[in-house]
């Protein structure tokens, strides 16, 4: 009998052709596409996530997984069958360890057969691991899934990843009427940025920097007459290092541009389920509870039932904050507001690590999860 593994996370040019880093932006804006993609049309199309712990865990998953599931796996990471990929693994996740609070988890149940080289290898990595009776668990560290996780799966990996940076430019408060006396609480700023207009895009690209220079949001506005959802399938195609690229050659060339950036006054979480995204980026035998093989991590049949993640956002006049947490804390009231009304102007965002381009965040930002406003 199978047994379900609970993975819950705090995403035109061919794969042979990607540097390692480009493989990890390309999967990153491939799991934002087919995320955006996902949301119901008829529900609210905000959402905000981390592409790159996703990516994290599934490169993870290489060392553990043999057979069509490793290699549905390799196919949508476009390792290409190389050898070499865990020393730049290695030095990408060093890079983004000391720029961020990020934290691994293992626990499975005490009558799961794990194999000790695997939890050895995860152990090499920094994973916090602990064997737990899952009917009855007690803890010797302050345990990061709900308890209630433990109930129907036999072994659980998580993660926690925390960042906080300031802005290079501070915001200042400000604020416009929406409609029947509603205000919409905005943080606004003029300064000069690298920007530039993308036609190809039909939407225009500014990068607002950290006052670290050490990361920078990208902020993706759709062209009048053009939405969020008709960007990304153009993004999908795109290199972001392109864009990144051309943003600094017209900085170069003709300096950095005076732009007005207004941002929402944003206090909100969002729960996003990735085993359909997922699906579309080919892996397929990772859910498939006849047939996913985990063999180098454990001897008996696991499958993943399901993988989650919950994301707490903050914009501030002096900062980003921005959590994912395990498991996702789906459910949650904020009690800030009291009125939810979209955005006049919707937009993209990326939250990048500059020095190799790698995706920490990126979603939507368009309708209730993107707007705090309250009556006069």
């Amino acid at each position: 009998m199978r047994v379900p593994i609970i993975l819950i996370f705090f995403i035109a040019v061919s794969s042979g052709e990607l540097d390692f880093y480009s493989k990890v932006r390309n999967f990153s804006t491939q799991l934002l596409y087919y995320t955006q993609l996902d949301t119901p049309a008829d529900v609210d199309a905000d959402f905000f996530i981390s592409p790159y712990t996703v990516w994290y865990f599934l490169m993870i998953m290489v060392s553990e997984t043999v057979g069509d599931t490793r290699e549905q796996i390799t196919r949508a990471l476009s390792l290409d069958g190389r050898s070499d990929y865990m020393i730049e693994f290695r030095n990408l996740t060093r890079i983004i360890k000391s720029r961020t609070i990020f934290g691994n988890y293992l626990y499975y149940d005490v009558n799961l057969k794990v194999r000790p080289d695997g939890v050895n290898r995860l152990r090499d990595l920094g994973f916090f691991t602990e064997r737990l009776n899952f009917k009855k668990p007690t803890f010797k560290e302050p345990i990061v899934p709900n308890i209630e996780d433990f109930v129907n799966s036999s072994i659980i990996m998580s993660n926690a990843i925390h960042f906080t940076a300031s802005w290079k430019h501070s915001l200042k408060s400000n604020y416009s009427v929406i409609e029947n006396g509603f205000f919409e609480a905005m943080y606004h700023v003029r300064a000069h940025f690298p920007s530039a207009d993308f036609d190809f895009l039909k939407a225009s690209v500014t990068e607002l920097p950290y006052s670290n220079d050490k990361y920078s949001m990208l902020i993706i506005r759709p062209h009048s007459g053009y939405n969020v959802s008709q960007v990304y399938v153009k993004l999908k195609d795109v290199s972001l290092k392109d864009i990144v690229a051309k943003l600094e050659k017209d900085a170069l060339e003709h300096g950095l541009v005076e732009v007005d950036v207004m941002l929402p006054s944003i206090s909100a979480n969002s729960h996003v389920i990735f085993n359909k995204p997922l699906e579309n980026l080919g892996l397929l035998e990772i859910f498939n509870g006849n047939s996913a093989n985990f063999y180098n991590l454990v001897e008996d049949d696991i499958y993943i039932s399901e993988i989650t993640q919950g994301v707490e956002l903050t914009f501030t006049e002096e900062q980003t904050i921005v959590s994912a947490t395990i498991p996702s804390k789906s459910g949650g009231q904020l009690d800030k507001w009291k009125k939810i009304v979209p955005l006049k102007k919707p937009f993209i965002s990326f939250i990048m690590e500059k020095s190799t381009g790698t995706i920490l965040f990126g979603g939507v930002h368009s309708n209730s999860l993107a707007v705090h406003s309250w009556y006069t």
